[in-house]
């Protein structure tokens, strides 16, 4: 082998790049924001054994986001009721649970941003707000103002 066998033209590394993938929730970790909010984090693998990452804030105002993911993820209202958002117990339910992940390059990285919906709507975790052309109207009612505490954003 020489180094030329490690040349890559697309860069190097192997994590999810621009587009919209199907991905399977890998592992996740349950952590503190520099706030003092928890957070969980969801490890996610593609297809082609390309990973991201997709993280959650845990406050109570913007729980509301976690929740729509758990639903979409396939999640049902019993597995659901097992969750304990102080706590993180029961976060290893979202295990093996597959999206199609929305990864946008944001600087020189690539996040997950957002996933979509079997219904072509899309969900976003970059802001706290949801983005489509139809947003479901119990979605947009279910937040107070719709904006997370800004300091508590996980990027």
């Amino acid at each position: 082998m020489s180094l030329n066998d490690y040349y890559n033209p697309d860069g190097g590394g192997n994590y999810l790049r621009e587009g919209t993938h199907e991905v399977q929730i890998s592992s996740h970790r349950v952590f503190d924001y520099n706030s003092g909010s928890k957070g969980v984090e969801f490890e996610v693998v593609g297809s082609t054994g390309a990973k991201g990452k997709i993280a959650f804030c845990l406050q109570p105002k913007i729980l509301w986001l976690l929740a729509n993911f758990s639903v979409d993820c396939g999640l049902t209202d019993a597995q659901r009721k097992n969750i304990d958002e102080k706590t993180g117990a029961g976060l290893q339910l979202f295990r093996g649970r597959k999206f199609m992940a929305i990864v946008e390059k944001q600087g020189k990285y690539c996040n997950i941003v957002g996933w979509q919906t079997a219904g072509g709507n899309v969900q976003r975790v970059d802001d706290g707000r949801t983005s489509s052309s139809q947003p479901s109207s119990d979605v947009l009612a279910s937040t107070d103002t719709g904006e997370p505490p800004a300091d508590d954003l996980p990027f």
